[in-house]
């Protein structure tokens, strides 16, 4: 029997396998390969599409995050042998963070340095 949370999400075992899966999905984007900035979100995009994100989400790494109550976000990584449970009070600091699992960093620094690794 699969097991799932309250909110309907893999748990346990079936979420690493769940989230194996979109993390090779996110890992064969040439945007991600390349620190480019994520596409845009659609309703046509197949997260949205099979019902893994809301319509209303605008990153792809949304699909790590839990909402927790009071107004916690929950990181829900469970890939290549990580489980991250951290949280954030914030969704867009939970989504920052998400990014950091899989290295992507399309962000360049303003300032004189000109890094690309914030």
């Amino acid at each position: 029997v699969e097991q799932r949370s309250s909110t309907g999400d893999p748990v346990g075992a079936v979420a690493i396998i769940y989230n194996a899966g979109i993390v090779n999905w996110l890992e064969a984007q040439e945007w991600l390969k390349t620190n480019d900035p994520e596409p845009l979100m659609t309703t046509s995009h197949p997260f949205i599409r099979d019902g893994m994100l809301p319509t209303t989400a605008r990153s792809v790494f949304e699909v790590f995050i839990d909402e927790g109550s009071p107004a916690r976000y929950y990181c829900n990584w469970a890939a290549k042998g990580v489980w991250c449970k951290r949280w954030f009070k914030r969704r867009g600091h939970a989504i920052g963070h998400a990014r950091i699992h899989l290295n992507y960093r399309p962000f360049a620094c303003n300032g004189k340095c000109g890094s690309e690794n914030w």
